[in-house]
């Protein structure tokens, strides 16, 4: 058995595990900072959508 070869195919594999791990890390901070934002601009379109339907009637 190559053990070079070995170690090698452990680094890939870790070097894709922390690149996993960093990609679902930013994509967690990204959707918490958004999150709210668009929760805002839903309530914000959603009371304007209601009044300009209020005032349609």
């Amino acid at each position: 058995m190559d053990l070079s070869q070995h170690t090698g195919h452990v680094s890939q594999r870790e070097k894709f595990n922390s690149t996993v791990n960093e990609v679902a890390f930013f994509i967690k901070s990204f959707l918490s900072g958004v999150t709210p934002f668009l929760a805002q601009l839903n309530i914000l379109s959603l009371s304007t959508f209601y009044k300009a339907h209020e005032i349609d009637h």
